[in-house]
């Protein structure tokens, strides 16, 4: 048994994307710390309010032993203050506007127990003035009970639960400007089994679930099961939910619930969501079904991929203008895409949400292909298809009705594998877009580069001694030719490698224009006040003067002449961080004791000897050392 460790945190604390400041009691059990007693988190930021926009939470409530238990309160705002304020009892008061949230009520361990409030409220300069949503659902032991009440600001939702939470009776809708119901929802045992609408006055009954039917499976009432709902109203009755119908209202209040149960979840505890229970029929999914289901997924993946590169690809819409067979693979592709692979992303969508065990074949058919599968398309599946050449390796025998799954499996291997034939011909020709492309951005960059290298030597004139003029003009020279030489060539890499050489080359003809400067600050750093005796006065005397003397005598007329009579795109790199490298070296030796070398470099002219006395090596087509 391990010794129980009680504690309270007060500081900075991160939870999902929140950051602010929380108070929390907490005890350590071996290795786990356990929330235990009261928990707060809060944030609020008065510089953002006052500037911008700030988003303000508060997290409140208790836990016992990393259990949510006792009155909890959720709030999140976002605010924006005029620059208005007032002064009252010496205090300044600022009006907010904007929008909060708020939720509360009582934990029961880890589950809502009575009455669970949640609203959404626009607020201006500090006053309510509109409630844009709110929910009252009563709890026990997190089951929901009795009545519940949800509307936002243009509709009113009501309905009722059996003791066991699953929903009964009629739901109605009711809108703010009108006293009759516009729309009901009718239960039997949490079966929906019919959805009444109001339609030019006239009520239109639409059957939904049959209640007797032999097996059916308890889920809740969530976005999963409006999402179910949808495809069922969709395909048997061609019905689309409207924006603002019990649906809406339920899926505004699930998405609210969501938020706080994700932040309960964090924390290590959970069960805070509406819970409204219903029934739906059941068709379980056999291991073989679940196989072809895996197989569509794998092949849907695939052909994703083709869509997403070369479906909505810049350059092969300007290929299409010029080159009729990529207008034709591109058209055949984007039939593929609408007639083909997004029905399928759809069931491939369907199995991931569990929704597909509640489906019936006919559901999902109907669903995928409302006006059935493009006979043209089938009927290329045995023979080379017209549009791109392509032909399955398989004879395709499809029985969407008494092989529903094996076919659509077969139907997803289809579409990947004509989707990928046409990717492979595409490629090709978009290799050769892609070049043609490339090799003309490349040459706008490089006369782009030519036009600033030119533009720099200009600036500078005849402000530089001749020696560094006729470097400047050797480094341009060699650009021009450079030019010249391509011109004639269509390599690729080449013309990728001399943006790099030309890049180079202006940076070296930037160290190029700092030489006389930093030769100058070189001849100030090594001198020294030194007592005349005769003139009674301190006077600057240069000291090291065989340093400087190979400086200025040795290196830099050697790199002058580098660049005069040997510069090219493989040593121009090396030269430009070799004489950065010199510059750096002279300025550490001023602090160094340099007797040695100075005795080294008395009668020394070789500038590669100098070079190496001085710690800095020339190596072929490599960098500085």
């Amino acid at each position: 048994m391990f010794a129980q460790e009680k504690g309270e945190y007060n500081g900075p604390y991160k939870l999902l994307n929140y950051q602010g400041k929380a108070t929390y009691g907490f005890e350590l059990n071996e290795q786990d710390t356990i929330l235990n007693g009261g928990f707060l988190m809060q944030k609020s930021n008065l510089e953002n309010l006052l500037t911008k926009k700030d988003s303000t939470f508060l997290i409140e409530g208790t836990f016992d032993k990393g259990i949510a238990s006792g009155f909890w309160k959720f709030r999140f705002g976002v605010f924006e203050a005029r620059a208005e304020s007032q002064v009252v009892d010496y205090q300044y008061r600022i009006s907010a506007s904007g929008v909060q949230e708020e939720v509360q009520g009582l934990m029961v361990q880890g589950k809502p127990d009575g009455s669970w409030n949640y609203t959404v409220q626009r607020i201006k300069d500090g006053d309510i003035v509109k409630t844009l949503f709110k929910s009252s659902i009563t709890f026990e032991n997190g089951t929901p009970q009795q009545n519940f009440r949800i509307e936002n600001d243009s509709a009113v939702l009501v309905g009722r639960f059996l003791r066991n939470g699953f929903a009964q009776d009629e739901w109605v809708r009711y809108t703010i400007d009108q006293v009759d119901a516009s729309e009901r929802w009718l239960f039997n045992d949490g079966v929906l089994e019919q959805i009444v609408n109001q339609v030019d006055g006239k009520e239109n009954s639409i059957p939904v679930f049959n209640a007797t039917i032999d097996e059916t499976k308890s889920i809740a009432l969530d976005l999963k099961f409006l999402s179910l709902l949808d495809i069922k109203l969709t395909t048997a009755h061609n019905q689309i939910p409207e924006s603002n119908s019990i649906a809406s209202l339920l899926t505004q209040n699930d998405l609210f619930y969501q938020k706080v149960e994700t932040i309960l979840t964090a924390l290590g505890t959970s069960g805070l969501s509406p819970n409204f229970g219903v029934r739906v029929p059941y068709y379980p999914v056999d291991s073989i079904s679940k196989g072809h289901l895996s197989v569509i997924e794998m092949n849907v993946t695939a052909a994703t991929a083709v869509s997403d590169a070369y479906l909505d690809n810049t350059l092969l819409d300007i290929l299409k203008l010029s080159d009729a067979e990529a207008l034709a693979l591109h058209t055949s592709l984007a039939q593929m895409v609408r007639e083909l692979l997004v029905p399928l992303q759809k069931l491939v969508a369907y199995n991931q949400d569990k929704i597909i065990e509640f489906l019936t074949k006919d559901d999902i058919l109907k669903n995928l292909w409302p006006n059935g599968i493009d006979s043209d398309i089938l009927a290329q599946r045995e023979s080379n298809a017209p549009s791109t050449g392509f032909k399955s390796i398989k004879t395709l025998a499809f029985d969407f009705e008494d092989d529903t799954m094996a076919s659509i499996a077969m139907l997803a291997q289809y579409t990947a594998e004509h989707l990928e034939f046409v990717k492979a011909k595409l490629k090709v020709k978009l290799s050769k877009q892609e070049r043609e492309q490339e090799r003309m951005a490349l040459d706008e960059q490089l006369l782009a580069q030519n036009k600033r290298l030119s533009i720099l030597m200009d600036s500078v004139g005849n402000t530089l001694p001749l020696a560094y003029q006729k470097a400047l003009s050797a480094i341009q020279t060699v650009t021009v030719k450079n030019l010249g030489d391509l011109s004639s060539k269509e390599d690729l890499e080449l013309t990728r490698q001399l943006v790099v050489c030309h890049e180079n080359m202006h940076q070296l003809a930037l160290s190029v224009i700092a030489l006389p400067a930093q030769s100058d600050e070189i001849t100030k750093l090594y001198q020294d006040r030194i007592w005349n005796p005769f003139m009674a006065t301190l006077m600057n005397e240069a000291v090291k003067k065989r340093i400087t003397s190979a400086y200025h005598n040795v290196l830099i007329p050697y790199f002058l002449d580098q660049v005069n009579t040997k510069l090219s795109c493989e040593n121009v790199d090396d030269i430009k961080l070799l004489l950065d490298a010199l510059h750096r070296r002279m300025l550490e030796l001023i602090n160094e004791d340099t007797k040695k070398l100075e005795r080294k470099l008395r009668k020394e002219t070789d500038p590669l000897s100098v070079l190496d006395m001085l710690k800095l090596k020339v190596v072929e087509n490599s960098k500085e050392e």
